[in-house]
């Protein structure tokens, strides 16, 4: 795998986190509404694998998915 900065490294991770606090607040805001969730969950649950994985690999730890409600 290429060598990535911290600086890169940093700003990728709170990009994803940012994009998985968005998904959370949209799929809450349309449950309440009664709309369809399952492409928002999906996106999100896919998200937080993408990150969790990042993570891992460049922060150690064990890569662990789980369901996390941001």
């Amino acid at each position: 795998m290429k060598t990535t900065s911290q600086k890169i490294q940093n700003l990728s991770i709170k990009s994803l986190e940012s994009t998985v606090n968005k998904l959370s607040n949209a799929y809450e805001s349309m449950i309440e509404k009664g709309s369809n969730t399952t492409l928002v969950k999906k996106r999100r649950d896919a998200v937080k694998i993408g990150l969790e994985s990042l993570q891992d690999d460049w922060i150690g730890g064990g890569f662990y998915w789980k369901l996390i409600t941001y």
